[in-house]
């Protein structure tokens, strides 16, 4: 099973972190903004003191975290967990603007249009259902298309 984004920001920056001195780590990662302990904790295990400050953060504040160590202590690892949550994908941006596009109201309101003149108008009714069937075509034809 592949790891979460963060986790996976999270193993990198641990890996990344690890070659430092337990005598100065608890300083660096004061540093880099990660919450302060002791020298004595860092010695315990490295790995732990890095790692169990890195599950207080957020998605947000474990990138920006990341970003630091990157710059400070650059790994190929670390540079790719990086990467690879800033990057968004292919269809992200068209399928966001698409559903920006969508007027689930307007269709909403066609629709309650149609139901209401079933009775007084069929031809109304059946003319109404088809414009709302025909938008909601249009929109999946239009995500279809930009997938």
């Amino acid at each position: 099973m592949e790891k979460s984004v963060t986790a996976a920001l999270r193993t990198a920056v641990v890996e990344a972190l690890y070659p430092i001195s337990a005598n100065i780590l608890a300083d660096v990662c004061e540093a880099l903004g990660l919450e302060p302990g002791t020298r004595e904790q860092a010695f315990s295990s490295k790995q732990r003191y890095v790692a169990t400050r890195l599950l207080k953060l957020s998605r947000e504040q474990m990138l920006e975290v990341a970003r630091r160590v990157l710059e400070e202590y650059p790994t190929e690892e670390l540079a790719k967990a990086v990467q690879r949550a800033t990057q968004s994908q292919p269809a992200d941006n068209m399928v966001s603007e698409a559903l920006m596009s969508f007027d689930e109201a307007g269709v909403h309101a066609i629709w309650q249009r149609a139901v209401a003149r079933r009775e007084t108008d069929p031809e109304g009714a059946i003319t109404l259902a088809h414009a709302t069937g025909g938008r909601l075509q249009a929109y999946h034809r239009q995500v279809e298309r930009d997938l």
